[in-house]
């Protein structure tokens, strides 16, 4: 959802903001397959990096706020697409949660927001047929 948000905001390829356009509603709620199959994220050279980035970075930062005794654990099971902010909240029983969720939201939106400026800056190659 974070990489739809940037390209929503900061891209100028059409292809990308129809994606985009798509897919937020279902990406709210962690249905993530028209991004990963629409872009083919997994197969493009500019956002594979802050795809495997920016979670490494966000499950620092989280493992790291639970153990310092910020954020209390996960004490509930919650439903994979319960949408962000209300998960945390949830599922911990904590009023921290949502606002760590918050702040790992704005830096994996930093993570990826460099590379959607880096692939507005690339001209797509034009096959002949």
């Amino acid at each position: 959802m974070l990489l739809l948000i940037a390209i929503l905001m900061f891209s100028k390829c059409d292809d990308q903001l129809a994606v985009a356009k798509l897919a937020i509603a279902p990406g709210f709620f962690n249905v993530n397959e028209p991004v990963m199959f629409g872009m083919s994220i997994v197969f493009d050279p500019i956002y594979f990096v802050p795809f495997i980035l920016a979670p490494v970075v966000m499950v620092t930062v989280a493992y790291f706020a639970i153990t310092a005794g910020l954020v209390s654990p996960i004490k509930v099971q919650f439903a994979w697409s319960m949408p962000p902010i209300l998960n945390a909240l949830v599922c911990t029983l904590d009023w921290r949660a949502p606002i760590l969720q918050v702040v790992n939201m704005a830096i994996g939106f930093l993570i990826y927001l460099p590379f959607v400026k880096a692939a507005n800056r690339i001209k797509p190659v034009e096959i002949e047929g």
